[in-house]
């Protein structure tokens, strides 16, 4: 119950986060997406190309975070045995902790794949809105 409750929160987080980061970093970028589209690049190139780019950062930042999650799950699980130990030396042979990590893969992969889509989802409505201002304000600058 608590560890689907953190899912689903995480995934709120990482949803939210993501459409807050991607209309900054298309708010920034209208001036170029701007340029692009006035020596001929067609909406749907500009759309594949922060598409691509968006996706890839995505990739590696879900590959580091699954890396780095694992981990500290090792380490967490390494001061159990250490603190398992230390509850043995003082409380007796009767007292033993031991503890074997389980992972969640399919909620974790359920999980990676809803906030993947969001992600997707949220980059195609900032960049659509991106792209339907007026190019001849974007390029003036105001």
């Amino acid at each position: 119950g608590l560890l689907s409750l953190q899912f689903v929160v995480a995934s709120i987080a990482a949803v939210a986060s993501s459409f807050v980061f991607l209309s900054l970093v298309l708010n920034q970028r209208k001036k170029e997406l701007a340029v692009l589209q006035a020596i001929g690049a067609s909406p749907t190139q500009i759309l594949r190309l922060v598409l691509f780019e968006i996706l890839s950062i995505i990739m590696v930042s879900m590959l580091l975070g699954l890396v780095l999650g694992i981990g500290l799950a090792f380490s967490f699980n390494g001061f159990f045995d250490v603190f398992g130990f230390i509850f043995q030396l003082f409380g007796g042979a009767s007292t033993n902790i031991s503890r074997e990590l389980v992972y969640p893969w399919f909620e974790l992969t359920l999980v990676s794949f809803s906030v993947f889509a969001a992600v997707v989802v949220a980059l195609l409505l900032t960049t659509r809105r991106a792209l339907k201002s007026d190019l001849a304000m974007v390029l003036k600058g105001e």
